[in-house]
């Protein structure tokens, strides 16, 4: 039997950013392949759940680790500790102050970071992912 090892040519930590009830976990369901990704009973995230999805482009592999943080500051966890060595920031419900004072927070604490604002009624997650790359 061959023996084939996929390897991945770069990995990318990207953090999820919103209030409550924004669509981050029906993002990561999404892309992690999800019939039916929004679920009709909401539960929240408490602190952070990472999921690694793998994303194929112009014959690049990607891993993506998508870093699902809690909105409710009840259920924060380490909040912006989770945002350390962070390549990536998408930034859901842009327009709430809640998003608004964490994109202030993105912009000074990490300037090199690729910042993109999800409008998600109106682009699919791997459209998404490509503004990334």
């Amino acid at each position: 039997m061959e023996n084939t090892t996929i390897t991945t040519s770069r990995t990318l930590k990207l953090v999820l950013v919103g209030p409550p009830q924004s669509h981050k976990t029906n993002f990561v369901r999404t892309c992690l392949g999800a019939n039916d990704p929004f679920d009709t009973k909401y539960i929240p995230t408490i602190g952070v759940e990472v999921h690694p999805v793998r994303f194929f482009h112009q014959g690049e592999d990607v891993c993506f680790n998508l870093w699902d943080c809690a909105g409710s500051e009840q259920f924060g966890g380490l909040r912006e500790g989770y945002w350390i060595r962070a390549d990536a920031f998408l930034v859901f419900d842009s327009t709430s102050s809640y998003s608004q004072e964490r994109l202030a927070l993105i912009r000074e604490q990490y300037p090199q970071a690729k910042v993109v604002e999800w409008p998600h009624s109106s682009m699919p997650p791997p459209k998404i992912l490509k503004k990334f790359l």
